[in-house]
């Protein structure tokens, strides 16, 4: 998926956005009419409608693709992340009847945040309790007792609603620091045994991550890890479509907005977006590739 063929491998969502975003997610004709999608040989670029001062949801840009995966090797090669107060972009995968077939987030964050999030979201049965801190170079967020956020259940009574287990990155893995030095590569692999997120500033990435035959066994340690089996059964994730988002405001950046204090002194997060549309000139994506992988 790149360039030319990249649109053609992904269905425009143009429904209301789940997590009560302040946008409308809008078809392909439409987003191009608003000049918020544009592809090159090389890149694609998708951004929110920020043309003008208005008192209604802003034009985004939601993608799922029209192939389904049970496992894989998923490479993205982005050159710059959506960032900025009331940003909520994701790429991601997801399976039918949430979360029944699970969640895998590779890249989500929020406002002005430079450490990535890679999260798995389920139903209940999927813990990574047993999982060492040394298995992976990030580190998890925190759950309502001050310890590790590592239940993937969506209703795990000691987290927040739909917390999941969600990992953080490096600092140079998300917003300014990363657009800064022209972005990187983010692969994710799913197994029947694990998940696992690697991510490295595009001057570190290994060489065979570029090419048609990557070999994970050969990048070191990854930044986030899963593990599958008796904790999580594996049949927590099936039939999983590849998502594209681009949210402004809503459940996650909305509230991490006002209550969070990442955008202090801005008024509301609906008010900014309406009235300050020059403050979303950084709310876009730019891709180089998707690519994906099956084991023989």
């Amino acid at each position: 998926m790149q360039g030319d063929t990249f649109f053609g491998a992904f269905d425009f969502e143009a429904a209301p956005d789940p997590t009560h975003g302040y946008i409308d997610y809008v078809n392909q004709s439409e987003c191009e009419r608003a000049g918020i999608i544009n592809v090159t040989a090389k890149q694609v670029r998708m951004a929110v409608d920020n043309r003008k001062v208005q008192q209604e949801p802003r034009k985004s840009v939601r993608l799922a693709s029209k192939a389904t995966y049970n496992s894989g090797l998923f490479v993205i090669d982005v050159e710059h992340l959506p960032t900025g107060c009331a940003t909520w972009p994701a790429f991601w995968l997801v399976g039918p009847a949430w979360p029944t077939h699970g969640e895998i987030d590779i890249i989500e964050g929020v406002n002005v945040n430079t450490e990535v999030v890679s999260t798995l979201h389920t139903n209940s049965g999927c813990s990574q309790s047993g999982v060492n801190n040394s298995q992976f170079t990030g580190h998890y967020g925190n759950n309502n007792a001050g310890g590790r956020a590592d239940d993937c259940d969506v209703k795990a009574p000691k987290q927040g609603n739909n917390q999941g287990c969600g990992i953080n990155g490096l600092a140079e893995s998300y917003g300014t620091p990363f657009n800064n030095a022209k972005g990187g590569v983010y692969a994710t692999e799913w197994t029947g045994d694990m998940i696992r997120v690697f991510f490295w500033p595009r001057a570190s990435a290994p060489a065979n991550v570029f090419t048609d035959h990557p070999d994970p066994d050969t990048w070191g340690k990854p930044m986030a890890y899963f593990a599958l089996g008796g904790n999580c059964p594996a049949t927590h994730f099936s039939d999983m479509k590849i998502i594209f988002d681009l949210v402004l405001c809503g459940d996650w950046a909305g509230n991490s907005y006002v209550f969070g204090h990442d955008c202090p002194g801005l008024g509301s997060c609906q008010d900014f977006v309406s009235n300050h549309p020059e403050k979303l000139d950084e709310a876009y994506w730019l891709v180089n590739s998707v690519k994906t992988f099956q084991k023989s």
